[in-house]
């Protein structure tokens, strides 16, 4: 049997972040798990089902765009969404099935492609117990979940069929989301040196999103903190997916090589009023859009080690290849009857998209002394359009169809030098150049395909307490980083859209620990801290050379801690008991026309014990009750469809959710 999953940890920025004990910790979904990552933090102005905002290393990434996601290697992000041109959706993932993040901060390796500006995150997925895992869980607001999981007994962690179904009324009007998901994978050796690997998963999800307040009105008194306007229609969204996916792994002495395939079929809608009748005082501004279609691809690699003066060298060859063929729409819908309104919006539109993106790397690690080694390699990715839209003319507002064709080349070059270990220090120096795409819309026949381009160089300093000395584990790092995007750009508060802002600079660090002191104990935390800004005047002077980049935090951080030991025995039957808490730290975020955001704690614990085959947890979210905002926008707006209409950038936020109990029970058989 051979295992192909590499550690990602060869680069300067890279992490490989396990579960493990710390799977007891709060979390919702599988979205929350990607806090494990250093210097990754979530917002999400609406429900469970709804992609998240996810902040890494400065970048603000809409709904993810600029973080590469993949499950089980399988590419995640969405080729232009209307929403947001890469947006990543990974609640299918059932969250008892992720074994571990390999996590790569920056650009630094080779295997990293489309999307990859801040880094990149693969959910590698496993069950490491063995048997029948039956969950159920009741808790506040209407939340009920059911979770199966079945790991065959003769097979390794990697083979595994799951299902979970949840609902939840919500924690206030226009917030219940439903999901039902189902995933399976198996591992099968074929001779002795190769196996093949077959993942499938299935997924339905539904939501309610109740939008943002303004702050104005909250403060006067006007409408209460979870509440939601009323008449700005039907907000909220679907999302299924289905997936497939076939690695043939191989292994023979010094060589080593792997094949795969993917396919997905995918389907969202999404409606949302961010700005009540701000544009339409008659028929509101709620904005519906739609996304469906297919992705498919395949990616491999063969990768050889010689020794040369007694060490290895290793050279290694890839590709990843894929295609997607997805239909747009927006438009925009009548708040009353959540209708196509008439005549339609000049702003609404549609198209065929039809992208295609193959590549080709190359990979070497040459080490010279056992303390120093330079890995990396060049990375050539192609992406080409073909793509029918039907635009609307700015002034007459009638359709105007164009079709469009174009190609892009993109050389990036990726490189780490790596000192050590001395007295298990390790030193590591990266640098690599990565790449987002341009949404498919946007390009034009004749004219070249324009690259946002993030380059990146950073430095980390590593320790590991070697585990064969000592019983206690420890691992821990340091690390500082400078990131230059050539064609950056951000939200506008005054035309209420993303607009370009040339280039820009983000500087930063990130101290990360992860110990287990005792058998029974682990522990992880990290704090990141970046500084991220403009390099010349942007949104009409109102950004000026070298304020910060609106959206982004300037400090976050996440602690991570869970206890599970045996106690004691009742009638022959092991007793357990386990804790686990997890805290979650916001700073404040940079605005334009309004004042800074505010820093928000979030405190999550677990108490839980187990007797035999049965165990019981009881789960708080949000433990200290803070009224604090999930997502915070400036934008002009106006919610009362007879008042005027000011044109004035304001506040607006999205509420979070109060303190919510859960209590599972666990069958193990």
């Amino acid at each position: 049997m051979v295992r192909t999953d590499a550690t990602t940890e060869r680069t300067a920025g890279s992490l490989t972040a396990r579960v493990g004990a710390l799977a007891a910790v709060p979390r919702a979904d599988a979205t929350e798990i990607l806090t494990l990552a250093p210097g990754l933090s979530l917002s999400n102005e609406s429900t469970s089902g709804d992609p998240p905002e996810v902040y890494l290393r400065g970048f603000a990434g809409d709904n993810g765009r600029d973080i590469a996601f993949s499950v089980a290697g399988i590419p995640m992000n969405d080729e232009s969404h209307p929403r947001t041109h890469g947006s990543a959706d990974v609640f299918f993932v059932i969250p008892e099935l992720v074994e571990q993040l390999n996590v790569v901060s920056g650009v630094a390796d080779p295997r990293q492609g489309n999307f990859a500006l801040a880094g990149s995150v693969d959910f590698r997925l496993g069950l490491e117990r063995r048997g029948v895992t039956a969950r159920t869980s009741l808790g506040s607001h209407g939340q009920r979940r059911f979770a199966a999981l079945f790991g065959p007994r003769e097979f390794s962690s990697r083979s595994f069929v799951g299902a979970e179904v949840v609902h939840s009324d919500g924690f206030g009007p226009s917030r219940s989301f439903d999901r039902a998901c189902g995933m399976a994978q198996h591992v099968l050796p074929v001779g002795n040196d190769a196996e093949i690997r077959i993942i499938a998963a299935g997924y339905h999800g539904r939501w309610q999103n109740a939008g943002v307040l303004r702050q104005d009105d909250f403060d006067a008194g006007r409408i209460r903190f979870f509440d939601t306007y009323p008449g700005t229609g039907r907000q909220g969204g679907h999302s299924t997916r289905a997936l497939l996916g076939a690695t043939l792994s191989w292994r023979r002495g010094s060589e080593r090589a792997e094949f795969a395939l993917h396919a997905q079929l995918r389907d969202t809608q999404i409606a949302e009023n961010e700005t009540g009748f701000y544009d339409d005082v008659q028929r509101g501004d709620l904005v519906e859009q739609r996304y469906g279609g297919a992705t498919m691809g395949a990616r491999g690699f063969y990768r050889r080690t010689a020794q040369v003066g007694g060490l290895a060298q290793d050279g290694e060859i890839g590709f990843a290849m894929r295609h997607d063929r997805y239909a747009v729409l927006q438009q925009n819908l009548d708040v009353a009857s959540n209708a196509p309104v008439v005549p339609p919006n000049r702003d609404d539109h549609s198209a065929d998209v039809r992208v295609t993106n193959p590549a080709l790397y190359l990979d070497t690690t040459l080490r010279f002394f056992r303390w120093l080694s330079i890995s990396g390699g060049p990375r050539f990715d192609v992406v080409g359009y073909d793509v029918d839209a039907a635009d609307r003319d700015a002034t007459t507002g009638e359709p105007r169809p164009r079709r469009a064709t174009a190609a892009g080349v993109r050389a990036a070059p990726r490189a780490t030098v790596a000192l050590g270990p001395w007295r298990n220090v390790r030193v590591m120096l990266s640098y690599g150049q990565g790449l987002r795409s341009p949404d498919a819309r946007t390009v034009a026949t004749g004219e070249p395909v324009q690259f946002a381009t993030a380059s990146t160089t950073e430095v980390s300093l590593r320790y590991a307490l070697p585990s064969q000395r000592a019983r206690a584990r420890l691992s821990a790092s340091l690390g500082a980083f400078h990131t230059f995007v050539d064609a950056d750009s951000a939200f506008d508060p005054t035309q209420a859209m993303s607009v370009p802002i040339g280039p820009t600079h983000r500087i930063g660090a990130v101290a990360w620990l992860r110990a287990q002191p005792l058998p029974w104990f682990e522990v992880q935390a990290w704090l990141a801290y970046t500084s991220a800004f403009v390099v010349r005047p942007s949104f009409g002077g109102r950004l000026g050379a070298g304020d910060a980049i609106p959206y982004v935090p300037s400090i976050v951080g996440r602690l991570d801690a869970a206890a599970d030991a045996q106690v004691g025995t009742w009638q022959s039957l092991p007793l357990r008991m386990r804790g686990a808490i997890g805290v979650s730290l916001r700073g404040p975020s940079g605005l334009v026309e309004t004042p800074s955001t505010e820093t928000w704690v979030l405190v999550d614990g677990l108490v839980g014990v187990r007797l035999g085959a049965v165990a019981l947890d009881l789960t708080a979210r949000n433990l200290l009750d803070a009224r604090w905002h999930s997502a915070d926008f400036e934008h002009p707006s106006n919610f009362n469809p007879t008042a005027p209409v000011g044109a004035a950038a304001v506040r607006h936020f999205a509420a979070g959710a109060p303190l919510t109990a859960l209590a599972t029970v666990t069958l193990y058989l």
